[in-house]
């Protein structure tokens, strides 16, 4: 009569694959956790981004005559509340730039990396936003940002 079951062989290399994939796997998703966190910060500076463009068209500057900016007038303030952007860390500078302190993403990203988005104005209106550039103040590692921000 012949035995039925595993041998030490065959248990080992079970052991030893899964090991494999717990040590590829288990960094991506520590990644992938970041990016979502990453994702609403983002979110909070669209919410900055749609107020920074309506001053801009108002204005035609990034300041108003008294040269009050926007982050003087505290434009961002509702997107200030994520808990993954430092309290009073989403701002807007004197050239239209949203800055994001972010704090709280994981244990690979120290707290205060930052995240720029930068307008790029034709004429009258902003046409597009670039978002992660490393010239702006970005400090945030590429394989942290989202695919939508890579710069």
């Amino acid at each position: 009569m012949r035995e039925r079951g595993f041998t030490l062989i065959e248990l080992m290399i079970v052991v030893a694959i899964v090991g494999i994939l717990a040590a590829i796997s288990i960094p991506a998703y520590k990644d992938y956790m970041v990016r979502s966190r990453v994702t609403e910060v983002l979110g909070a500076m669209s919410a900055c981004k749609l107020n920074a463009v309506e001053f801009y068209q108002t204005h035609l500057a990034w300041t108003n005559r008294s040269g009050t900016s926007i982050s003087a007038l505290d434009l961002c303030r509702l997107a200030n509340g994520s808990k993954h952007i430092q309290p009073a860390g989403l701002t807007v500078d004197a050239n239209g730039i949203i800055i994001a302190v972010m704090r709280d993403l994981g244990p690979n990203v120290p707290d205060g990396a930052i995240l720029t988005m930068s307008p790029q104005v034709d004429g009258e209106n902003v046409t597009t936003w670039i978002c992660g550039a490393a010239a702006d103040g970005t400090t945030l590692e590429h394989r942290f940002r989202p695919g939508s921000c890579q710069g």
